[in-house]
């Protein structure tokens, strides 16, 4: 999904969606929404063995599973959480690698176009998030940028964020994980 495709009222659609969600949110965890919802996963390393391992690695380690299961990140992403890996074997891991690296996208000018849109939606976002005029501001930083954080204090304090971005139109990574073959 391009955000620049869509509406002011779309977008906060968007936002409303998110925060209904999650309302345990600060103004960075909206920003990231809305990266990924933009991007995917393109701003992850590419390393395939490294990135199945740290997967397989989170899963394991997880100490609650991650809901909700499926998000929808607008009409091209969703996060999908850990909790449906299988924790038997590497495979679930090595697959949902793959399936994120399908969902990359050219990158090149993926910041430069998300910063600049940014901006625009933060007095939209203000209504449906109050929240400190920095904290707002850090975000269009982040954004200036490129750089993707780690979802805020608030959000770990009541989420346990344990999740991957991934294009849902891939269909048979989709039903291998979500669909009619699970």
């Amino acid at each position: 999904m391009m955000l620049s495709k869509l509406t002011i009222d779309e977008v906060k659609a968007m936002a409303k969606a998110a925060l209904k969600v999650h309302p345990h949110s600060e103004p960075i965890d909206l920003y990231k929404y809305f990266f990924h919802a933009d991007s995917g996963p393109s701003h992850m390393r590419r390393e395939k063995d490294i990135m199945a391992q740290m997967i397989y690695d989170e899963t394991t380690a997880m100490d609650a599973s991650y809901h909700p299961a499926v998000q929808e990140l607008g009409d091209t992403y969703i996060r999908l959480s850990l909790s449906l890996i299988d924790l038997n074997s590497m495979k679930d891991s090595e697959m949902l690698t793959d399936w994120m690296l399908a969902s990359c996208i050219d990158d090149s000018d993926l910041n430069n176009n998300f910063h600049k849109l940014w901006p625009g939606f933060i007095d939209s976002f203000q209504e449906l998030l109050p929240a400190d005029q920095k904290q707002w501001q850090e975000t269009i930083t982040l954004a200036n940028y490129g750089i993707i954080p780690s979802h805020s204090k608030l959000f770990h304090e009541h989420y346990d964020p344990h999740y991957r971005v991934v294009n849902k139109h891939l269909t048979d990574y989709y039903n291998y994980f979500i669909g009619e073959n699970k």
